[in-house]
């Protein structure tokens, strides 16, 4: 197998070196991830373990992803381990991996988050020293808001709600006016007298 040769590191001794990373750089850097992720996730490829030490930059500083050793087809079953095992590294871990579940395309994208948190924080969503409590952290837990860890950053409110739909009653059925003229019918007798201006009288 021969991969493309990536001299300028990984994406995690960039972030041990500055911590957060400024905003351009970001944008930039999650920009390639996802490009990256689309393609994988357009020809049925799920990673399974993203994270900041499986993305490497070349010598031009574009970000590529790396290790794909578990990853595994979207649309088939078969893997690389048993069923129910927790894949993936904790710090990164999805919900649905941390519960044993098959890993899916949005599964990459939940650890995607992982890593533009921490590119734009600094530290990452949680953090502890045992990973079994970090994975069930992921689980079960409700992330910092990063605006807690960025004073510069601004909290974006929810959109309104749509507004109510007025309630109209429905139109009343349409009257059908019969618009047939009327015709007047004669007896025979009377025709025939109109029509030969006799008077018929008695024998």
């Amino acid at each position: 197998m021969v991969l493309e040769y990536l001299p300028g590191g990984t994406l995690e001794d960039l972030l041990r070196q500055k911590g957060r990373l400024p905003d351009a750089d970001v944008h930039r850097i999650a920009a390639e991830i996802a490009a990256g992720l689309a393609h994988a996730h357009a020809h049925g490829l799920v990673h399974r373990d993203l994270k900041p030490s499986n993305v490497l930059f070349d010598d031009e500083g574009r970000a590529k992803i790396a290790d794909f050793g578990i990853a595994s087809m979207a649309t088939g079953g078969a893997t690389l381990t048993e069923a129910g095992t927790v894949l993936g590294t904790a710090a990164y871990i999805s919900p649905e991996q941390a519960s044993g579940l098959p890993a899916t395309s949005a599964s990459d994208v939940y650890s995607f988050g992982v890593i533009l948190y921490r590119m734009l924080a600094g530290a990452l969503p949680f953090e502890s020293t045992h990973p079994l409590a970090l994975v069930m952290q992921h689980r079960d837990a409700i992330p910092l808001h990063i605006s807690s860890l960025r004073t510069d950053a601004t909290t974006i409110a929810p959109p309104p709600p749509p507004p109510a739909m007025p309630i109209v009653a429905p139109p009343p059925p349409a009257t059908t006016v019969d618009t047939t003229p009327a015709t007047t019918q004669t007896s025979p007798a009377t025709t025939d007298t109109a029509s030969t201006g006799s008077t018929t009288t008695g024998p």
